[in-house]
């Protein structure tokens, strides 16, 4: 199985999001290099609803959504509520990060 996954993701079929965790890929226009196909926040998500993780969106999300702030989040911020969840989920640059009533402690 680990074998058929390295071959899909050197041929750019896969992306690596986490230990375990893969997004289909499509080649970027100028480079050709394999990116994923939806955003970080997205897959995160899915992650998340296939590991039943209870989650809702990050507090600056939250308030984003509601049409209280224009202010776009720059961050994929995911709220795990009373669970505290040390995955570790990156796209390039982009890491997701984590709220959680731990942090109030």
């Amino acid at each position: 199985m680990s074998r058929a996954l390295e071959q899909l993701v050197a041929h750019g079929k896969l992306v690596p999001i986490g230990h375990g965790v893969y997004g289909k890929a499509m080649p970027a226009p100028p480079s050709r290099q394999p990116i994923p196909r939806q955003p970080l926040q997205v897959l995160a998500a899915e992650t998340f609803n296939l590991l039943a993780y209870p989650w809702q969106h990050g507090e600056a999300q939250g308030l984003y959504n509601a049409g209280l702030t224009t202010q776009v989040p720059w961050r994929t911020t995911f709220d795990t509520g009373p669970r505290r969840i040390s995955r570790w989920l990156q796209v390039g640059r982009r890491v997701v990060k984590y709220e959680n009533d731990f942090q109030n402690r």
